[in-house]
């Protein structure tokens, strides 16, 4: 009821005034993942922005791994594209001081993107702490994949099917359990 007498102008004068403004913008903005993008090559950072674009999405850019680590001490990311030859810092050292700075407090996905495709490319990314690798040129329907799988709307989806999942086979379960068999 406040919020009508507040509206119509008939509260005290000595109440604080709360006005809370969400435009529709702001709240699908909040839905989509927040994606970070590091690659030092300009023609591969163009090419990701536009096909995100084409999907809706849009990221945060940094140049170089020293950047990835500054973005992402700033920001909470659901994603990080990186890439794993850069100037400055390279995606790997990058990956470490990520993981150092996060600690047990939180755990940002990261995501090789690398021409590297040979054996053991994979593993090394891996082992440098990050969570997933594509090679260039890039897969999209993968990226995509990845994009929806790692943000909090996807891994609430994922966690809701799993949940709903088990609650069937214990239902089932149930079922086959509770029955009376009057062959014997």
């Amino acid at each position: 009821l406040s919020c009508i007498v507040v509206a119509l102008g008939l509260g005290n004068d000595n109440e604080e005034e709360v006005i809370i403004n969400h435009t529709v913008k702001e709240i699908n903005n909040s839905l989509k993942p927040k994606i970070l993008l590091v690659d030092d090559n300009e023609m591969n950072r163009k090419i990701v922005i536009s096909v995100l674009k084409s999907h809706d999405m849009t990221c945060d850019v940094a140049v170089n791994g020293s950047e990835a680590v500054d973005a992402v001490s700033n920001k909470d990311y659901d994603v990080v594209f990186m890439d794993c030859q850069m100037p400055v810092m390279d995606g790997y050292e990058s990956t470490a001081k990520i993981r150092t700075l996060e600690g047990n407090k939180k755990h940002t996905t990261i995501i090789a993107m690398t021409a590297n495709a040979m054996a053991g490319d994979e593993e090394k990314c891996i082992k440098a702490g990050m969570d997933f690798y594509i090679s260039k040129p890039i897969n999209f329907n993968t990226m995509f994949d990845l994009i929806e799988a790692n943000t909090k709307k996807g891994k609430q989806v994922i966690e809701q099917n799993s949940k709903e999942k088990d609650l069937k086979a214990n239902n089932n379960n149930d079922k086959n359990t509770n029955f009376i068999n009057y062959n014997n």
